[in-house]
């Protein structure tokens, strides 16, 4: 059984087009700006607010917003309607993750109430979810490098702060309702806490399902949409949630490393200039190291050399080093045999030990 793993909501984001702005001095707000081909600035209506005489001013700009440690706030149109969205984590309130009704309600009310003491009144009993990320974070046997290359994907994309978050991967574009991510856990809370990763790689992971939009969450969830349905929520229906949008986008297997066979033909010759003298054996630890089915890489390796010597000019170097390649491999076939044998036992045993902590709990 996994350990030291914790499950629950990550991010809640509840939108609502019933709101009311009594004191604006909370507020940043984002002025408009002249957009190409415009000859003055056009001003987008944000909301009214009350001046000291009591006179209501209207307030335009593209955005306003008030963020804190716990929570941000942002009042921006969004479709035909101006929408209050707010987003919290609750481990910032509780330090864990959670999906206890109570402990979320508390949080949701802890902020509607303080925004209501700065003079911003959110209707909640009309609140949309409009965002849920459900995530898990456990500490496995072995560093978050060592498990990346098992959970393969449709599309990968970086975070856009890489240089923070060097360790991620994410599946799922930006236009559709649901993502999915795994990234080294361990490394952001030392972003967190120094503002730098100290660790190259640490064992605390991260894997989470993102929910977007009232569509995503009504056909995930299967209940409605809004923030009253989400506290009615059972577990096991979070539960199916997050392994719906992970089953969607990544699949937990052994490493298939497709080559482009031009690519490692450039290796070759940049093994040749770099060591003229044994540059071929370089280059095959180079290639063999990089591709963790036998078969493929020696498919790979007789392929590139018939490119790089190709024409009848080049025959005779082309023979030359097809048999060289034989010859190493009949050396090296008790040793690579040996070696593939305890890859794959502990390739195994990391595909072991994610299907164990991330999947198989959940699956109910």
């Amino acid at each position: 059984m996994f350990k030291s793993s914790s499950f629950g909501i990550d991010k809640l984001t509840l939108t609502s087009s019933e709101f009311d702005v009594s004191n604006k001095l909370w507020l940043n707000i984002t002025p408009n700006k002249k957009k190409s081909g415009e000859l003055e600035i056009q001003p987008t209506y944000l909301f009214q607010s009350p001046n000291d005489d009591g006179e209501l001013i209207t307030n335009y700009g593209t955005a306003a917003y008030y963020n804190t440690d716990k929570y941000n706030l942002t009042i921006k149109p969004y479709g035909n309607k101006m929408q209050s969205v707010l987003q919290m984590n609750p481990s910032k309130f509780y330090s864990e993750l959670t999906i206890d009704a109570n402990k979320i309600n508390d949080m949701v009310m802890y902020v509607h109430n303080d925004l209501k003491d700065k003079g911003i009144f959110i209707n909640l009993s009309s609140a949309i979810t409009s965002r849920l990320d459900l995530s898990v974070d456990a500490t496995l046997n072995y560093k978050f490098r060592e498990y990346s290359d098992l959970i393969q994907g449709k599309t990968a994309l970086k975070r856009t702060n890489s240089i923070d978050y060097v360790d991620t991967k994410t599946f799922g574009t930006g236009k559709q309702t649901m993502q999915f991510s795994t990234y080294d856990k361990g490394k952001e809370n030392e972003v967190q806490l120094y503002g730098k990763p100290i660790s190259d790689s640490t064992n605390r992971i991260r894997f989470e399902s993102r929910i977007f939009k009232s569509k995503g969450i009504k056909s995930v969830l299967g209940e409605g949409d809004t923030y009253n349905k989400l506290l009615e929520t059972p577990i096991n229906a979070f539960n199916r949630a997050y392994l719906h949008v992970l089953s969607h986008h990544v699949q937990i297997n052994q490493t298939q490393l497709n080559l482009d066979v031009t690519a490692v033909v450039d290796v070759l010759k940049m093994c040749q200039t770099q060591s003229p003298k044994k540059w071929f054996e370089i280059a095959c630890f180079s290639i063999f190291t990089s591709i963790d089915d036998k078969d493929t890489a020696i498919a790979t390796m007789r392929l590139s050399i018939e490119l790089m010597y190709s024409g009848t000019d080049k025959r005779q170097l082309r023979s030359k080093w097809l048999k060289q390649l034989d010859t190493l491999l009949i050396q090296s076939s008790f040793i690579r045999n040996r070696l593939n044998k305890e890859s794959e036992d502990i390739r195994y045993l990391k595909q072991r030990e994610l299907f164990d902590t991330f999947i198989l709990p959940f699956a109910v």
